[in-house]
This record gives C-alpha cells, structure tokens and sequence, in this order.
C-alpha cells in the first residue's frame, strides 16, 4: 500500500493523531477527534487568539481551523512529516496561525500602510457587519408593522411634518434637515444652545 504523501509512519505519529488518521468509519473518527481535540484543542485555540485579540474572532478563527483541518478526510494533518508531541504541537501552531492569518485576509483584506486608522478601523467594521450571515427570518420586512421603530421616532420627536416621503408602508423615512445638518425639528434647540454658548 502506497502512503499519502508527507505522512509519516503510523509508528512515528502521536497516538492522538494515528488514531485519527487510521479510523476506518465516521463514528471511529468522531471518537478519535474527540481525544485529538481533548489533547491539542486547547493549544488550537491559543493560537487563534494570539492571531486574534477580540473574542468572537479568536472563536471564529478557531472554528475556521477546526473545519479545514476536518476537511477532506482530515487532509491538512494528514500533511504532517512525523514526529513526537512536541514535533505536533510546534507543527499546530504553525498551520493554525497561518489559517486564521488567511481568515483575516480574507475578510478585511491585507493592511496598507498608507491607511489611516479610523479608515482601517471603520472599514472592518463594515466588513465585520457584512461578514454576518442573517438568516431569513432575522432580515427586517420593509412592509410590516415595527412597533419598536414607531416608539423610536414618537421619543425623538419625529412625527408628521418631519417626515416627507416612504418608500414603502412602514419602510426608511426620509428627514427634512436644516442647512446645519439638522432635522427641522431641532432647529430651534440648535439656535438655543448657540446663543447660550456665545454668551
């Protein structure tokens, strides 16, 4: 039988690892990652926050590893040489912290030294509120009633008046604003607080 290449000897693997590559059905590979992650999980997940210092992303960047190292029948650890624990665990960290370097190229791009950083920092928000995936359910009806949209506008004043043209029923509004930047409404709260700061 011919070996994949780069796989070492079943011999010269960790156990944890030789089980896993060697299991011959999905419930003797679900055992045999189960003791792989009980083992190496750990460091997996150091690794992908010290990629990523916020905590959601360090969480996706360690499921990101987690799925491409089970892809493919467990493809990428199939690609390690051999070796101890020791040999494993540096391997790990290497491949783990190249994925979640990929992960974060591939949503916010590769830093430009030219952008400044409330563009950088805007820009990833951006990225990190498009990245989301909503399902179905959670995207809002532009039709449908929003009581909670309704309180809003009736607490900040906006009513009737203010409010020119909807898309749809219940859809964005759109202000009529003042050449300062302000809804009509508080135009004469604007002139107030100028007035009293100019005194």
């Amino acid at each position: 039988m011919v070996e994949p290449p780069g796989l070492g000897s079943p011999a010269s693997l960790p156990p944890e690892l030789a089980d896993l590559l060697s299991a011959r059905d999905e419930a003797a590979a679900t055992l045999a990652w189960d003791r792989f992650l009980v083992e190496y999980g750990d460091l997996i997940l150091r690794t992908s926050r010290s990629v990523n210092r916020d905590h959601d992303a360090a969480m996706d960047a360690y499921t990101h590893v987690l799925e491409r190292f089970r892809l493919d029948n467990f493809a990428r650890l199939r690609r390690f040489s051999g070796g101890d624990h020791d040999n494993l665990a540096r391997w790990l960290v290497v491949v783990s912290r190249r994925m979640c370097l990929d992960l974060h190229r591939q949503r916010y791009g590769r830093p430009r030294v030219h952008t400044p950083e409330r563009e950088r920092l805007a820009r990833k928000r951006l990225a990190d509120e498009l990245w989301e995936k909503r399902k179905p359910p959670e995207m809002p009806d532009p039709g449908a009633e929003n009581p909670e949209m309704d309180l809003r506008w009736t607490q900040l004043g906006f009513r009737g008046s203010h409010v020119f043209g909807l898309l749809s029923r219940r859809a964005t509004s759109y202000l009529t604003v003042n050449s300062s930047g302000c809804p009509a409404s508080c135009a004469s709260s604007t002139a107030s607080v100028k007035t009293s700061l100019s005194t």
